[in-house]
């Protein structure tokens, strides 16, 4: 926060910027201990937000927030009919705030934090002021503001659906990736097509190609992996793994002599993941597997000396 005080790291950036300020002792590991498992969240709500956008965006947030406050605590003043309405409304409101110091905005609760916001607060301001007549133009305006929610609400409902075909469809492929290839390649073909423009799901299309060419190795699904991840690499910049999983399908290729060479994405990678993760062992435990793959026994030895360093920092 300190480091991007005005502007902050950007939406769901938290994930990308922990590694830069990780110690290694605070490394934790997956359960089979071979990956470090990056937090997504700060787990407070005030300080994620600072973190995603700046401290003037939670200064905002906190005076909005507080300014809702304050009309309901007037209402509850003046509107003795409705107090216990009021009352309720209050006590919500407070009870997410004050989760929210050990939560986060993405939480389910959100949705109905936000929904319980909007609502208490029409319903605060209709009490407390009367409400004013509708003329026609007005009339078209709300019709015009309704319609346009249901537009945004059908597109949302439409890419929500589309998300749950896509993780059905990578679940079937990684299921059925060795027992019927020809399935899962259908499979992965319209998942690619469909997720074109997302990261996440070409490097997961690449993963299921990689598995297969570790256990069945094949130029084709070398070439199919290689172009997936390079596909991701091109979307996501700044994710790690994606480059891990880059090199690691290279070297793999080049213990099985499918390739000569690595790519010069792979190469130039090996010292990138370095400056983007230094204190994560799984940085160096790709490196010390294309330094094996291309003869370099020297430079192997010493990545997976760092890497046990990392790993067991008490030994």
């Amino acid at each position: 926060i300190l480091d991007s005080p005005v502007f902050g790291y950007g939406f769901e950036s938290f994930r990308l910027a922990y590694p830069l300020y990780r110690p290694f002792q605070d490394a934790r590991f997956s359960e089979d201990s071979t990956i470090v498992v990056t937090p997504t969240m700060i787990h407070n709500d005030y300080l994620q937000l600072a973190a995603d956008n700046g401290l003037p965006a939670m200064i905002f947030y906190l005076f909005f927030v507080a300014g809702l406050f304050w009309l309901i605590l007037k209402a509850l003043k003046s509107d003795r009919e409705m107090r216990f309405y009021h009352a309720g409304i209050l006590v919500m409101l407070a009870a997410y705030l004050v989760q929210g110091m050990t939560g986060w905005l993405e939480a389910a609760s959100s949705v109905m934090y936000w929904l319980l916001l909007g609502v208490g607060t029409s319903f605060v301001l209709h009490r407390l002021e009367p409400a004013p007549v509708v003329d026609r133009r007005s009339a078209y305006v709300y019709i015009a503001v309704i319609s346009g929610g249901l537009i945004v609400t059908g597109i949302y409902a439409y890419r929500f659906s589309l998300k749950v075909a896509q993780d059905y469809t990578l679940r079937q492929a990684e299921a059925y990736a060795f027992a019927r290839p020809d399935i899962t390649d259908k499979k992965l073909t319209w998942l690619a097509q469909s997720s074109g423009g997302d990261a996440y799901y070409q490097d997961r299309i690449g993963l299921v190609y990689m598995q297969r060419l570790i256990r069945r190795p094949s130029v084709l699904d070398y070439q199919r992996a290689n172009r997936y991840f390079l596909q991701a690499r091109k979307l996501n910049e700044y994710d790690p793994y994606i480059r891990f999983h880059l090199i690691k399908t290279d070297a793999v290729a080049l213990r099985f002599r499918l390739i000569k060479q690595p790519t010069k994405e792979a190469l130039s990678d090996l010292d990138e993941i370095i400056r983007m993760d230094p204190n994560n062992p799984t940085v160096y435990q790709v490196r010390a597997e294309m330094y094996a793959a291309l003869g370099k026994v020297r430079e192997a030895r010493d990545n997976l000396g760092i890497m046990k360093k990392i790993r067991n920092p008490a030994k």
